[in-house]
């Protein structure tokens, strides 16, 4: 590739804008004015890597050098790029919305924000070690502490929705539910894409960043 730093610019990304969900959570229904500026930067970074992305696929496919390995850079990319519009349709879907969040709900919602937070760290970490030929050693478990951070955020989502459906304050359960379900699509996401990295890392040589 010829431009691995543009690479590492989409990636740097991916984490800046999971970043930004413990922030915005943190804002909602506290700083309005604060709230509405993050999503609109989640927005801002979702087009970013959009554009990012778009020039990365044509640098695979138009390359001068057949790249055998390109098909699963691809697939990575488009992985990563899922996890910036998941966390951009939280985001949005949240604003649109706008439930009334009970404490248990908005806590948990938090802590999951920063579980992902650290997940995807990890996994664009690992992508900028890896792949990008810093270093090869730790990649294995490095996407087992991805995995572990996922089902981590399943059971918190199963324990959260469990009370939200048995709380008689929640006035609707369901709402919140699609929430939490659209929410938990991000670390999802992430996990996916840390799959993907260690089946392209085993197959692709580090990238040349001289």
């Amino acid at each position: 590739m010829d431009d691995p730093e543009r690479m590492r610019t989409f990636f740097e990304s991916v984490r800046e804008c999971v970043d930004l969900l413990p922030t915005l959570l943190t804002q909602y229904r506290r700083d309005a004015d604060a709230f509405d500026e993050t999503v609109d930067r989640i927005d801002a970074i979702e087009s970013r890597c959009d554009s990012l992305v778009r020039g990365l696929r044509h640098e695979l496919v138009t390359g001068e050098a057949p790249d055998p390995s390109a098909g699963g850079t691809l697939q990575l990319l488009d992985d990563a790029d899922r996890i910036v519009s998941r966390a951009e349709r939280f985001a949005k879907e949240l604003a649109a919305i706008s439930p009334e969040l009970p404490v248990p709900a908005d806590g948990t919602l938090l802590d999951l924000a920063r579980t992902a937070s650290e997940a995807t760290a990890l996994f664009v970490g690992a992508v900028d070690e890896e792949l990008l030929g810093r270093s090869g050693e730790q990649l294995s478990g490095r996407c087992q502490r991805v995995r572990t951070l996922e089902r981590k955020c399943d059971e918190r989502k199963y324990e959260l929705l469990d009370r939200l459906f048995h709380d008689p304050r929640v006035d609707d359960p369901l709402l919140l539910k699609d929430l939490v379900t659209t929410f938990d699509e991000i670390p999802n996401a992430v996990e996916d894409a840390a799959d993907r990295l260690l089946y392209v890392r085993r197959r692709t040589p580090p990238i040349d960043v001289e």
